[in-house]
């Protein structure tokens, strides 16, 4: 409640309507109240904050391949920042009602444009293993032989992935990944990509790196 102070002329202190009242170092000031109050938890920013929380959870474990592969897109902020914004637009679907869901196909955990993958095949006939093998497009315009293969597997019951950012060798043409024990038999999804070795000397620009490719899912045995 209010207080008017000094008569109707005097100070006046806390709420009195929509008017608040105080003084600051002797001096007297009135402030209106805002006309209304946005409420803190509308069904949009719930949903936003679901979708941004979900998208975080699921791009931090592969925070290390991130800061490489954004880096050169990210002018105003910093790369995992700029990457869950892209992720978010692209590769996020579903509402509240039916749930979200990371579409892996449209992924991206680097942006570039030096050559990719191609023919890439994968499997998993080793206990705790990963075999990924593909052809040798070294001589494709941007390409270099001694482009450095990234590989990043991504567990979905666990929430966790593991970053391989210097596995292999472009005309290697294949790749042999470790995986821990205890993620036989789970769904893990692969994503894979090629950078030019200066980038892990710090030189990241778009043509040195390429966008990294989803390879789907794959259960190891």
């Amino acid at each position: 409640m209010g207080i008017i102070k000094k008569g109707i002329l005097g100070g006046v202190s806390g709420k009195v309507g929509n008017v608040v009242g105080g003084s600051l170092n002797g001096v007297h000031y009135l402030r209106s109240l805002p006309s209304g109050m946005r409420q803190a938890n509308t069904p949009s920013q719930l949903a936003q904050r679901e979708r941004f929380g979900m998208m975080v959870r699921f791009l931090r474990p592969m925070k290390e391949l991130i800061s490489i592969g954004f880096k050169a897109e990210a002018s105003r902020m910093n790369p995992f920042n700029a990457a869950v914004s892209f992720n978010l637009r692209n590769a996020l679907s579903g509402d509240r009602e039916t749930g979200f869901s990371i579409d892996y196909a449209n992924v991206a955990l680097s942006l570039g444009s030096r050559p990719g993958m191609s023919e890439a095949a994968m499997e998993s006939t080793e206990a705790s293993s990963l075999s990924l093998q593909w052809a040798d497009n070294s001589t494709t315009k941007g390409a270099s032989a001694d482009d450095i293969l990234f590989l990043t597997t991504f567990n979905e019951a666990k929430g966790d992935a593991i970053v391989e950012l210097n596995l292999a060798t472009r005309q290697a043409s294949a790749a042999l990944l470790r995986l821990p024990a205890e993620w036989s038999g789970e769904t893990v999804h692969v994503f894979a990509g090629f950078l030019a070795s200066s980038v892990l000397l710090g030189t990241v620009k778009p043509d040195r790196i390429s966008r990294s490719q989803y390879l789907g899912a794959i259960t190891p045995a």
